[in-house]
Order: C-alpha cells, then structure tokens, then sequence
C-alpha cells in the first residue's frame, strides 16, 4: 500500500471586501415553524444531548436550550435510560459511558417534534506518538506542524474528528479519515502558522504583555482529542464544512424539523505544550 499522510491544514484566510455606498434593501423572509436542533453524543467520557430550535430570520430573541425536552438513549446491549436536564445539556444521571461496538438509539421529544438517530461507536483509536516540526513550503517559508502518530488496523477504514484545545477553547478542528493506511505512514499532519506569523505574535505579546484568542503562544497548555467516529457523523461534519458553498449537513436524525446529529464515538486525549520557536 502507498504511503501516505494525511494533511489537515485549514484555509489561510478570508476576505471581506466593503463597498464605498450603501443600499437599504427590503427582504422579505419566508415565515417557517422554528427546527428542533439535536446534536448528541455517547462516548466512553459520558453522554450528552443538546435540544434547541432553529430560529426564523426575523426572531431576534435568544433561547437556550430546551428545559422541557424528554431525551432517552438506548443501546442494543440492553442499556436504557432517560437523559436529565443539567447546566444547558441532557446528560445521564447514572454517568454511564459509551461501550465500543455498541449501537445506540437517541430519542427525543418536545411537543409535536419527535426524532430519534442510531450511532455505533467504533473502537477508540489511539495516538501513539506525537511530534512538533517544521514544514518548509515555498520562498523560504516554514509552517509549524504538529505530526500525530495513530495506532489503527489498516484492514478498517476509520473516521476522526480532532479538535486542539486551549485552556478549555477550540482553537483548531478537522475532520478526516486513515482510507486503511498501514503503519508507520498513518499520521496527520496538522498545519498551525508560519513561523514569520508566529514570531511576530510572540515579539507583540512580549512588548504588549496582550494575548489574541486565535493565536498559539510559546508555553500554552495544549488538548489534543482525537475522536473515532462512524460514517455517518463523519458524512455529517464533511458536509458541514461544504455549508459555505450552500450545501447543508446531511443529518442522521429520522423525524420532521429536526436538524443536526448523533453520535458515539470513542476519544482518546494527550495533552503538549506549544513549543519554543527554535526547537
């Protein structure tokens, strides 16, 4: 089999461009009865269930999540129990966990919206080794990458979501999948800046003694959450990153207005320490 990596650099930039006059424009919005929005999970850190709506263009009132929702998950392992309403979230009263191989049933209630959604949880895939590196491109540029070293079968075709963490904040996420690569060659390779950019935040953090939420910093405590997920919250978050091209999420939730996702997933954590810009 080929050797292969898998790169998860995130676009560069956007750009915004402003015109030089204004124009009032009167748009007209199509009334629609608000989407109950799920997004649930099971895993073997516990499970929890966000249950809100989706608002109409012209409601300008924020709601939180639904306080009156019933919630139950199910697993075909003779698991049952209804989810209680805690801090914004749906959790087990029972801090039960996700088991591998398991498929579970999401159900959930509110009204006249009814949905429920299957997710099998995978086995947990583990990070083996991890490691800081430079990455030189063109015009004497370099990136700081992060290489993760994954200890996967390559004879099963597995799913991930990683997100990188900063003392609680998502600072970077990925979606993507190992297509069976055999070891050594099964790592991603996670694009962060370029070196000239970093630098110059640094020597602005020194002088300022200011932090930017988006920008990494020599000494930051890091979480890396590597996530095995199956197909279909995989299929979900692809298509969720095709939603700036006017493509919307594929959700597996089976019911009426109801948007989002369920899914068990195995996870597996390490925590790092943004290095020294000489190392």
């Amino acid at each position: 089999m080929k050797k292969q990596i898998i790169s998860l650099f995130a676009a560069t930039a956007s750009l915004l461009f402003a015109a030089s006059c204004t124009k009032t424009l009167d748009l007209d919005y199509d009334e629609i009865e608000p989407l109950l929005v799920v997004q649930g999970n099971v895993s073997n850190y516990g499970m929890k269930v966000f249950v809100g709506h989706h608002s109409n263009m012209r409601d300008t009132i924020n709601k939180d999540c639904y306080t009156d929702a019933e919630v139950s998950i199910a697993g075909d392992d003779g698991f049952s129990e209804k989810l209680e309403y805690a801090d914004g979230y749906y959790v087990s009263p029972s801090n039960a966990k996700g088991v591998e191989g398991v498929t579970y049933t999401l159900h959930v209630k509110r009204g006249n919206k009814e949905c429920y959604a299957e997710s099998t949880m995978p086995t947990t895939v583990a990070i083996d080794s991890f490691k800081w590196d430079w990455l030189p491109i063109i015009n004497d540029i370099e990136i700081r990458v992060l290489n993760i070293y994954l200890n996967d079968d390559p004879d099963v075709d597995n799913y991930y979501f990683l997100e990188m963490l900063r003392d609680g904040d998502i600072m970077k996420n990925a979606v993507a999948s190992d297509f069976g690569l055999e070891p050594p060659y099964n790592y991603f390779n996670w694009g962060i800046s370029s070196r000239n950019h970093l630098e110059d935040e640094e020597k602005e953090r020194q002088k300022t003694g200011k932090r930017k939420k988006d920008i990494l910093y020599v000494g930051d405590g890091i979480s890396i959450r590597l996530r095995s997920i199956d197909w279909n919250a995989f299929h979900y978050l692809t298509t969720a990153e095709e939603n700036e091209k006017g493509i919307n999420p594929e959700t597996n939730l089976k019911g009426e207005n109801c948007v989002g996702y369920f899914s068990a997933y195995g996870e597996y954590r390490i925590n790092t320490t943004f290095p020294s810009l000489d190392e």
